[in-house]
């Protein structure tokens, strides 16, 4: 029986090139709009909700708020948050997808109670 021995050479990793004052800047810019983009469909869902608009119209309003939101990020920016670098490389792990599904399925479920406590309260 024949022991392999374990290579005595380390593998040296590329660092990368530290990160500018601008390129932090514009980090922070896509993280708001990303931010203002999520958000704005929970404000709409919530608020058309207080108003008392029904059952289907509050998704509708929400949806139309993050439409809106994007489509003023991309005037102001010409570009849209979602396409940007970074988060091509973020969604791309592997297990970004389980994670997103577990945080949309919570957050379905939050409004779903929402929608339903309402409804048997009237």
């Amino acid at each position: 029986m024949v022991m392999k021995r374990k290579s005595k050479t380390k593998t040296v990793t590329k660092k990368s090139a530290p990160i500018t004052h601008h390129e932090r800047l514009e980090r922070l810019r896509i993280m708001v709009w990303a931010a203002l983009t999520m958000t704005s469909f929970l404000i709409a869902f919530f608020v058309s909700q207080i108003m008392g608009s029904g059952m289907i119209l509050p998704f509708l309003f929400g949806g139309i708020a993050m439409i809106s939101i994007m489509l003023i990020e991309a005037l102001f920016r010409g570009r849209v948050w979602i396409f940007e670098p970074g988060f091509r490389e973020t969604f791309g792990q592997p297990d970004i997808s389980y994670r997103i599904l577990l945080f949309s399925g919570a957050l379905l479920l939050i409004m779903e109670s929402y929608v339903l406590i309402q409804s048997l309260m009237r």
